[in-house]
């Protein structure tokens, strides 16, 4: 079987990235059907990925419909989130709402991750940034900002 226009895992990253590569992948690919959807077998494993994980129960949805995965409750990221949505995967799921959740929780985590940060490598961490860069490289950290003269 070929499918004339993009599958619905490329129709959806097309979306979320805007990528002409993406919208325009269609002529002449080879297709497999996944949840029910014919997808591009280049793009099947991202599908199956998803169908597995729904279902040995790795996604939920709370009151608010917001998305989480179940291993570490956080909110999936924007493009699976979409393909989840796109392959009907995702119940009841809002995701503006996912977004917005996501969104808060990820600049409270990088708040965190922040405060946490000593102001001054520990020994170990000297001894690896040296034999990873040498002596008088510059190291910044771009999540902390923490910056280190070797």
């Amino acid at each position: 079987m070929i499918i004339l226009t993009p599958c619905i895992v490329c129709k959806t990253q097309a979306q979320q990235k805007g990528s002409a590569f993406f919208a325009d992948r269609g002529l002449d690919w080879p297709v497999t059907v996944v949840a029910g959807r014919t997808v591009h077998k280049a793009c099947a494993s991202d599908a199956e990925h998803l169908v597995k994980v729904v279902a040995e129960g790795g996604f939920e949805v709370d009151a608010a419909g917001v998305g989480r995965w179940t291993s570490n409750g956080t909110v999936p990221p924007a493009d699976s989130a979409a393909l989840l949505a796109s392959l009907g995967l995702a119940g009841s799921m809002d995701l503006e709402a996912s977004a917005i959740v996501r969104e808060r929780e990820t600049l409270e985590f990088l708040a965190r991750y922040r405060a946490s940060q000593p102001a001054e490598p520990s020994g170990e961490e000297l001894f690896e940034m040296r034999a990873a860069f040498g002596p008088g490289a510059r190291i910044v950290d771009v999540v902390s900002g923490r910056t280190v003269q070797l």
